[in-house]
């Protein structure tokens, strides 16, 4: 990215820049009390009959699947089944989205890549319900991000290619796209105000990613921007 301050994604909200915040040893037990109920609400909890396969992003989180965190009002995933949900044949934990930057203004508020999502398993796949925000069909073609696969012991990675109309495009359908290639799969369609009222969907997609090492152990995986045009998200991913 263009300054070195975007590569950390440990950044401070500005709803927590007050004096007492910032000038305290600790946080005040009132303002913990404020604060669990508020990320309670934001990101449901993680359903604990969830398979390890299903892995969990609590953590990874940046934005509510409820919340208009694209700028628009009411533009937000409020009607995807959120929980334990099969989305294209796939089952998911589907509780919030991971947002990572690019090149627009609009998507400033979100880290160029999130590291170190564990794993610590074997695979014959890996399943990822993904999609793009500010995207549009001249975007084509182009590479927006990655996904790296990190082998335990042996320090072996692989990077997975996020690629704008193959792997994902916009969340919102627009005019003049190409046909889809063979390799774009939407898992998922739905609605939301403003997709109304323009008169298109909105989508998620599902892209399989095939392990040419299954017997190996995947310590972790990175999720990292191209800083490109279009702001890749990720909602979901699960180990098959």
């Amino acid at each position: 990215p263009s300054s070195w301050e975007l590569l950390f994604t440990n950044r401070v909200s500005a709803a927590e820049l007050t004096p007492a915040r910032m000038f305290a040893d600790k946080p005040t037990e009132a303002a913990d009390a404020r604060k669990k109920p508020a990320a309670a609400a934001r990101f449901p909890a993680r359903d604990p009959g969830a398979r390890k396969q299903l892995l969990d992003l609590s953590e990874f989180y940046n934005a509510g699947l409820n919340e208009a965190w694209h700028g628009s009002t009411n533009n937000d995933l409020a009607t995807l089944p959120a929980g334990i949900q099969s989305l294209g044949g796939v089952e998911f934990d589907v509780r919030g989205i991971v947002q990572l930057r690019s090149q627009l203004p609009p998507s400033a508020v979100y880290p160029a890549m999130v590291n170190g999502i564990p794993v610590g398993q074997t695979c014959q796949r890996l399943q990822f319900l993904h999609a793009a925000g500010f995207g549009n069909p001249s975007d084509e073609g182009s590479q927006i991000g990655i996904y790296v696969v990190h082998f335990a012991r042996n320090q072996k990675r692989v990077e997975i290619p996020i690629r704008y109309g193959h792997e994902v495009r916009n969340w919102h359908t627009q005019r003049g796209e190409p046909a889809a290639p063979p390799d774009l799969t939407v898992a998922w369609k739905g609605q939301n105000a403003v997709s109304r009222k323009s008169g298109h969907a909105l989508r998620l997609f599902l892209t399989t990613w095939i392990n040419t090492a299954p017997d190996l152990e995947i310590e972790s995986i990175d999720y990292v921007s191209r800083m490109a045009l279009p702001a890749p998200f990720l909602i979901a991913i699960t180990v098959e």
